[in-house]
């Protein structure tokens, strides 16, 4: 199992590349590319996705599960926190079951019509 600390100073890094691009990217399409580059560095990393309602658009967000806690742009989290924000956000959190890129597009609209612009 990775370590906390190296997970989290990775991501820390990478941040401080760009800080406000960086954050942004990763939460708006490239969630998965983190989950990518983490899992090529610690392949034990699971892919869990929350669904969530907001603004009458559908939205999903990839984290990387490493013991009890899950990893994206911002650091770990804790399930706890993810569910609460689920449940506010009348959203799911789950295991992903393989992943489709496209079909993740799909799954979110403002990223699809961004990429029509």
């Amino acid at each position: 199992m990775p370590k906390r600390r190296d997970i989290a100073q990775f991501i820390r890094i990478l941040r401080e590349v760009e800080p406000r691009w960086m954050r942004e990217r990763f939460t708006n399409g490239a969630c998965y590319e983190l989950h990518r580059m983490l899992v090529s560095a610690w392949p034990e990393g699971e892919p869990w996705i929350a669904r969530f309602v907001r603004g009458g658009r559908i939205g999903c967000h990839v984290f990387t599960r490493y013991g009890d806690e899950y990893f994206d742009i911002a650091g770990p989290h804790r399930l706890a926190t993810i569910l609460k924000y689920a449940r506010k956000q009348a959203g799911t959190f789950d295991l992903m079951d393989g992943y489709d890129h496209a079909n993740a597009r799909e799954m979110n609209p403002r990223r699809l019509a961004t990429e029509r612009s």
